[in-house]
């Protein structure tokens, strides 16, 4: 652990077999921050049109070594500012927070229960993976639908804990309080 404290970030990289650049990475980012800053900084270019419309074609002309233009940033923080501004990354960080808060609550709350680590170990994984790989808001993306899942089941689980959410047939009202005598529940 010693050794880790003393050594540097490109001394890392190097020993990894990489470069500082992050393969050419930084030159990226940097040329869409300079696009992107100055058109549309607060509410972006609009879901997926930043690395497909005419930006990718300004951006080509800072990465000239590169052999064609991709059609995403390799980061996915990045690719949600582009794309969806300030508000998008806002709402980017609101949900993941409120995702990692939810599911460490629910690790501590319930420690026997082995999934809810899990989830959080998939939510650790996504939002360290999205800092290299573009997987936010990527609806094929098993990282992606993983948080959006773990989401899901931490929310419905904590609706259903205040009972807001009546989860079986013996836990739903009486027909005659419903006012609606006519209905059944669905499966009767």
């Amino acid at each position: 652990m010693a050794f880790t404290a003393f050594i540097s970030f490109d001394d890392l990289i190097e020993l990894l077999g990489r470069d500082s650049s992050l393969s050419g990475r930084t030159s990226l980012w940097n040329s869409a921050i300079d696009i992107a800053s100055d058109r549309h900084p607060w509410l972006g270019s609009g879901y997926r049109d930043f690395w497909l419309g005419p930006a990718a074609n300004e951006v080509a002309k800072y990465i000239p070594q590169w052999v064609g233009i991709p059609n995403h940033g390799h980061n996915g923080y990045l690719d949600t500012w582009l794309e969806l501004g300030w508000v998008g990354v806002g709402l980017l960080v609101f949900f993941l927070l409120r995702n990692t808060l939810a599911l460490f609550a629910r690790a501590v709350s319930e420690p026997r229960a082995d999934h809810w680590q899990l989830l959080v170990i998939c939510v650790f994984i996504f939002i360290v993976n999205n800092m290299s790989a573009s997987v936010a808001m990527a609806h094929t993306d098993l990282a992606w639908v993983m948080v959006v899942l773990a989401s899901l089941y931490s929310s419905r689980s904590s609706y259903v804990r205040r009972g807001y959410v009546q989860t079986t047939p013996e836990e739903w009202p009486p027909l005659a309080e419903t006012g609606d005598e006519g209905a059944r529940p669905a499966g009767d």
